[in-house]
């Protein structure tokens, strides 16, 4: 039988995804709020923001969710609140979480110059405080939110995505697992910013192999 799949967002990881998914002999559906057809997936219309959706979303259950589109402490929450019936979860945050020593973000970019950080950065980069201010305090909120609420160990992990469709690498996203392993260390939080910025998360359920990699997106 096989695994199934379901991601949220049709825009370009959620599609690159499903092809991969696909490909690899997964049963993938593909949620948007107006349902946008994906070569290969099942295409459903779910807007999250409806209560319930998510949970009729999964329906019994699925073996990998990826949420390409999560935003804030609302969507960590209705992930959280799924947790037991999906086996991995994968959440897109974004690059613009990550600040260098001086607490410079690509939030102020425009005004304080690019901050300097790393061409691979890894977990322990800092990173804004999280908050509702902006964007990126926003995905830093989300991210820490389910760091402190999944009941697997999280660890995490932040790729960049290029390809077709993106006109700049500005910016870009990232994925954090949930892992039975152990608990990976946590990114500090910079020195506050004029403003703050975003990243990317997941945990799983079963104990297969996560069969997807990280990404970052904008």
């Amino acid at each position: 039988m096989p695994r199934r799949a379901l991601i949220l967002g049709a825009g370009q990881i959620g599609r690159a995804a499903a092809a991969a998914l696909v490909g690899a002999g997964w049963d993938v559906a593909v949620a948007s709020r107006g349902g946008a057809p994906v070569d290969g997936a099942c295409a459903l219309r779910l807007d999250r923001g409806e209560p319930g959706a998510l949970a009729a979303g999964l329906g019994d259950g699925a073996d990998l969710l990826l949420d390409t589109v999560a935003y804030d402490e609302t969507h960590a929450d209705q992930l959280l609140a799924c947790e037991g019936s999906i086996g991995h979860t994968v959440v897109v945050s974004t690059v613009s979480v990550c600040c260098d020593a001086a607490g410079r973000t690509l939030d102020e970019a425009l005004t304080n110059g690019f901050p300097d950080v790393p061409e691979r950065m890894t977990e322990t980069q800092p990173t804004v405080a999280p908050g509702p201010a902006t964007y990126s305090t926003r995905k830093a909120a989300l991210e820490r939110r389910l760091l402190d609420g999944a009941a697997h160990f999280p660890s995490s992990a932040r790729p960049r995505s290029t390809g077709p469709g993106r006109g700049h690498r500005a910016n870009g996203s990232s994925s954090s697992g949930c892992s039975t392993a152990g608990r990976a260390s946590r990114s500090p939080t910079a020195p506050k910013a004029a403003s703050t910025p975003a990243r990317r998360r997941t945990s799983p359920r079963s104990s297969g192999p996560s069969p997807t990699g990280p990404a970052r997106a904008s």
